[in-house]
């Protein structure tokens, strides 16, 4: 069985090529069983290597936090896409210190508009 710290390293690397993916899409890529995958993306989430998101149906998405972009989601295929960062963040709002945020857009991409 492999450990959570040995499977770390494999994980940032698929999210390096994939942008973003989900517990089962690193499992079935991985071959790792699944409680050493999610044990593995949190502590990569509390070391702030890597943060999850969720875009549609409950469904949770990992990837890399070191660039900073935005999202664009197709709520007909899902797919996502990532994109440069369309919001400016201020770095305070009332007593409250910003450090990063997550814009995520939704509508239809062109493949699924035609």
């Amino acid at each position: 069985m492999s450990r959570p710290a040995t499977v770390q390293p494999a994980i940032l690397l698929a999210l390096e090529k994939h942008h973003i993916l989900s517990p089962n899409d690193l499992q079935k890529s991985l071959s790792v069983n699944k409680t050493t995958i999610y044990r593995a993306l949190e502590k990569l989430v509390e070391s702030g290597k890597i943060c999850k998101q969720v875009f549609r149906d409950d469904q949770l998405m990992y990837e890399l936090r070191d660039s900073h972009h935005d999202h664009l989601v197709c709520e007909t295929c899902g797919k996502v896409e990532a994109i440069s960062c369309v919001t400016n963040t201020p770095h305070k709002i009332k007593d409250f210190a910003v450090n990063h945020h997550h814009t995520t857009l939704f509508g239809t991409c062109s493949n699924c508009r035609h």
